[in-house]
């Protein structure tokens, strides 16, 4: 699926996505981690760096972005999912990375 092309009504979801994490290996908070509601279908993850080059790109259920090979700073993600009514969804945020 082109994350460009999913509709961006997200049919009013909410659901928790973290906004900063720490990969410094401390074993707290290390991984950027999103989990969908047990009732969606996961499609894809994309982070962008804040000059929009692609850093992170995952089609995987499970969901993690540990960051490595990223420098400090604030990323840009979309998030492509399938509700549990079939419908193609989107969510935009940002994340902060802090080591």
């Amino acid at each position: 699926v082109d994350f460009f092309n999913c509709d961006s009504n997200c049919c009013n979801t909410t659901f928790s996505i973290p906004n900063v994490f720490t990969p410094n290996s401390d074993n707290v908070n290390d991984l950027f981690i999103l989990k969908l509601p047990y009732n969606y279908d996961f499609v894809e993850l994309t982070i962008l760096n804040r000059w929009g080059n692609v850093v992170f790109k995952t089609s995987n259920s499970n969901i993690v972005w540990d960051g490595e090979k990223s420098s400090d700073g604030v990323y840009f993600w979309i998030l492509c999912f399938r509700t549990e009514y079939g419908k193609e969804a989107k969510q935009t945020g940002f994340v902060h990375l802090s080591r």
